[in-house]
């Protein structure tokens, strides 16, 4: 499993170096628990100031759509991190 965890986290990184291209809004397609790993990793890059807008198609919101975010199980100093990352994230439900 950590071996699966590692290869999608390289992909996910990937994904978001190629964002740094002259693209300001990002349409992210990716199962809900991958969300918080996309938004940290665009926030390390810089691009949670303001300049992108990131847009995620929530179909089948869970029970916590709106604290997405949050990690209960992580610090509250990375949960910090984390909501700062997701306000450029517009949600369509």
């Amino acid at each position: 499993m950590q071996a699966c965890f590692i290869l999608v986290r390289t992909a996910l990184l990937w994904c978001v170096e190629q964002f740094l291209l002259p693209i300001r809004v990002v349409l992210i397609c990716v199962e809900e628990y991958l969300l918080r790993e996309v938004m940290l990793a665009a926030h390390r890059e810089g691009m949670t100031d303001g300049e992108y807008v990131f847009i995620y198609p929530n179909l089948l919101p869970s029970e916590n759509w709106e604290r997405l975010w949050l990690d209960a199980d992580d610090s509250d100093y990375n949960n910090n991190i984390a909501m700062q990352a997701y306000k450029p994230l517009v949600q369509v439900r």
